[in-house]
């Protein structure tokens, strides 16, 4: 009976710890310091006082030029082509040239030069006008993941530390960046590969063209900033479409008698069993927290525990019955999973046997991914791999 108790004291321990350490840094950052683990490209911190920032002379005149180069009205692929065709190493690569350990999770792995977003981001960071800008992204729980904060909510101390760049050249940007911004028909513009198509290579979306009427796509790296970041993997939309098309074809053809097949996956499916077994797990939960409920009360009858004890485990016991019970409520309104057949992409092979085209609903249901390579070799990653493996495990090996 002893360890629930402890437990509940050591996560509220280190709660209250990791609640004390937020407020710290939060102070920290509205006196102005500077609490990253990385200070931003263009700065280092100072030997002497890492909550200082100083600037980085090397980098420093990199951001400069980037500032220049946008105010004069060069549009941000170009700074960053232009960069890359002069070799000069993109943040993340600096950073490491100068023995920092770090890593960008939001960067792929083969980039590892100028993109149009690292441009952005740098003509958008009010850091080079001397204003330390913190709290950008917030963690809602200790273990939650970090999410972005609303700008309204970002901790902004004026003149902490030097500025790389002036007013007026920050004005004159913002100016362009708004001259240049303009409204995209996404439901207008959308083809049929939109979001599928990755290189096989640097892992870039594919750019789509049109010439004369026919639609191409590329290594959209290569579009942007040239051969020297990556290779065309030129592939015109109309063979991309004839390759994918035999190939679910050649899938369905390997399968036998779809329907046989769909109705005999059906039988013995886990998925009530699974639903069922949910369901008698969070019932035993909430008994087990009504019971230690019950002895909680009767330790405080007895003088085991104080008033105040009492209330604070009752209190954290009263949630988690509140949320197992939610969970409980959910699992049995939840309706009864739907059988494979009425499955949109299993009734159109049911119907019809094969493909006669491809459309955007087809590719949807039936494709997560199609990687390029410059040879055009195809690897094609299926979402229906895992809801119809039963049916392809039952019908005949593909070759």
């Amino acid at each position: 009976m002893i360890l629930p108790f402890k437990n509940v004291m050591n996560s509220q321990y280190a709660k209250d710890i990791s609640d004390k350490v937020k407020s710290s840094f939060k102070a920290k950052q509205r006196r102005g310091e500077f609490v990253g683990a990385f200070a931003s490209y263009g700065y280092l911190k100072d030997p002497d006082n890492h909550n200082r920032l100083i600037i980085d002379p090397v980098a420093a005149q990199t951001v400069k030029r980037i500032f220049e180069l946008a105010a004069s009205g060069i549009g941000q692929v170009r700074i960053a082509k232009l960069l890359n065709e002069e070799a000069v190493p993109c943040p993340s690569d600096y950073k490491r040239l100068m023995g920092m350990k770090y890593r960008n999770c939001n960067q792929l792995q083969a980039t590892n030069y100028w993109t149009y977003a690292t441009i952005h981001r740098m003509l958008q960071n009010e850091m080079y006008l001397g204003r330390m800008v913190q709290s950008r992204s917030v963690r809602k729980s200790m273990h939650g993941k970090a999410v972005k904060a609303d700008k309204s909510d970002w901790i902004v101390v004026p003149d902490t530390h030097p500025a790389i760049i002036s007013q007026e050249l920050w004005d004159t940007v913002q100016a362009q960046l708004n001259k240049n911004a303009r409204e995209i028909d996404f439901e207008g513009n959308i083809g049929l590969f939109a979001g599928f198509l990755k290189c096989g290579d640097c892992g870039r979306a594919m750019t789509k063209t049109t010439w004369n009427g026919r639609v191409t796509y590329s290594c959209g790296s290569y579009h942007r900033y040239g051969a020297n970041v990556c290779s065309s993997h030129y592939i015109r939309q109309d063979e991309l479409e004839a390759i994918i098309l035999s190939d679910l074809n050649r899938i369905i053809a390997t399968v036998g008698n779809l329907r046989q097949i769909v109705e005999a996956s059906q039988e013995g499916s886990p998925e009530l069993a699974f639903g069922e077994r949910e369901i008698q797990r969070l019932r035993g939960a909430i008994e087990r927290i009504k019971r230690l409920k019950q002895s909680c009360y009767e330790d405080y009858k007895d003088q085991l525990l104080s008033r105040e004890e009492y209330i604070r485990y009752k209190a954290d016991y009263d949630q988690q019955e509140e949320t197992l019970s939610r969970q409980l409520q959910q699992l049995s309104e939840k309706e009864p999973a739907k059988s494979i057949l009425e499955n949109p992409w299993v009734a159109k092979l049911l119907t019809f046997g094969k493909l006669d085209h491809l459309d955007r609903s087809t590719l949807a249901q039936a494709v997560k991914e199609v990687r390029i390579y410059e040879d055009k070799h195809l690897e094609i990653t299926y979402l229906f791999s895992e809801e119809l493996r039963p049916i392809l495990e039952s019908g005949q090996k593909l070759p």
